[in-house]
């Protein structure tokens, strides 16, 4: 008598426990729209003799590839007031992946980035 009392109450307590499970929504939509948000900022380096220390950057250029590696030219974009840090929002649809580069320079860098051909340039006659 006593395990069937015992196995009852175990079986009222796992049906209260997986019905307050379904009420939490974790489910996710697939093929919304969601805002995603990035923070992007220049890294602080540990030695000057080398690099810049990131405070010349007032350009901040990015864009957005589908998994494929095709280029959304629409999700891509510049800012021009950037300064060391910076907040990029976008839309994108959920479950999809995206890879995502962005590029802070100067405006009158030596360096250019191509995002249709995924390649950074230099001008050592402007360097």
């Amino acid at each position: 008598m006593k395990k069937k009392l015992l196995f009852a109450m175990a079986a009222i307590t796992m049906l209260f426990a997986t019905s307050c499970q379904d009420d939490v929504d974790n489910r996710v939509d697939f093929g919304e729209t969601s805002t995603v948000s990035f923070t992007v900022s220049t890294p602080d380096m540990a030695t000057r003799a080398d690099y810049s220390d990131g405070t010349t950057a007032t350009v901040l250029q990015y864009a957005v590839y589908a998994e494929n590696g095709t280029r959304l030219e629409e999700l891509g974009g510049v800012k021009n007031d950037f300064s060391k840090t910076t907040n990029v929002q976008l839309q994108l649809v959920t479950g999809n992946k995206y890879s995502v580069i962005f590029w802070a320079a100067a405006e009158e860098a030596p360096y250019t980035v191509d995002f249709d051909t995924k390649t950074m340039t230099v001008d050592y006659a402007n360097a």
